[in-house]
């Protein structure tokens, strides 16, 4: 994903330029910051197995600019607890969005009021950031709020909080004898209309 917002939901920018992978310029900031010969730095994640595979590609990766990382895999429950606090140098989380709303994949994750383990665990505080947040929660018309949304985009992709990985498709099947079963983007299946035949 090139930012935070889905391709399903209102205010996705398909125009939208996520973070290139420079490793030269990566390594002429390293030079600059005074970190020429390297850091060591620390990943946090569960055991969830993509994560973990997340995990280990970044640690690999980072050896490109000579950054040693180690990664820790924790229980879930002192995973979430050890992200809510900020002493952590790089965590691995996924965020689902189970209403459809644009509002449910960025105001958790980016509002200053929602820091620690309410979800905004890069504690990231932004003025625009946060007006742009409680624009889209008190407007109605839609195209204002996609507006809203894209515009909020582009500077979550500038400040760059998180690093917009990939989203998670999810698998369904159904037996030849089932009609009418209608699973929407977000996972959720409705029955409604659901006949069995012989």
């Amino acid at each position: 994903m090139d930012g935070p917002i889905q391709p399903e939901l209102l205010g996705y920018d398909e125009e939208i330029e996520g973070l290139d992978q420079d490793i030269d310029r990566a390594q002429q900031l390293m030079e600059e910051a005074g970190y020429e010969d390297g850091f060591d730095i620390n990943i946090v994640t569960n055991d969830a197995p993509e994560r973990v595979d997340v995990a280990i590609y970044l640690q690999e990766a980072l050896q490109d600019i000579n950054v040693n990382a180690t990664v820790d895999q924790i229980e879930w429950g002192a995973y979430l607890e050890e992200t809510s606090t900020g002493d952590h140098d790089i965590f691995i989380l996924g965020w689902p969005n189970p209403t459809g709303d644009p509002d449910q994949s960025v105001w958790p994750l980016f509002h200053s009021s929602m820091e620690g383990s309410q979800g905004n665990r890069t504690f990231l505080e932004n003025g625009r950031v946060d007006e742009l947040l409680e624009a889209g929660r008190m407007t109605t018309d839609e195209d204002e709020r996609a507006e809203i949304y894209e515009e909020l985009q582009e500077v979550l992709v500038e400040e760059a909080p998180m690093i917009y990985m990939r989203q998670a498709l999810s698998m369904n099947a159904q037996r030849s004898e089932v009609d009418g079963l209608y699973i929407n983007n977000y996972n959720k299946p409705d029955f409604r209309d659901v006949t069995l035949s012989e």
